[in-house]
């Protein structure tokens, strides 16, 4: 286990991709103009339905070991 209080991260279930469309909802900015576009950054990786939800809804998953900084 990785952290310090022995809990480790949970992975990103598909719950939380949905929460950011809903989310979306309430951004008052160019509403009819815009596209909109969702990237999540996730430590502990991602759940298969998130996977698939992203797969379906054009999420960009990224797991942070991943990335280069």
């Amino acid at each position: 286990m990785s952290s310090s209080t022995g809990r480790q991260n949970p992975l990103v279930d598909v719950g939380v991709l949905q929460s950011l469309i809903d989310k979306s909802r309430f951004v008052d900015w160019y509403n009819r103009e815009r596209s909109e576009y969702f990237m999540v950054v996730s430590k502990s990786g991602f759940t298969e339905q998130a996977r698939k939800f992203a797969e379906e809804h054009d999420f960009v998953l990224h797991k942070l070991a991943d990335m280069q900084i």
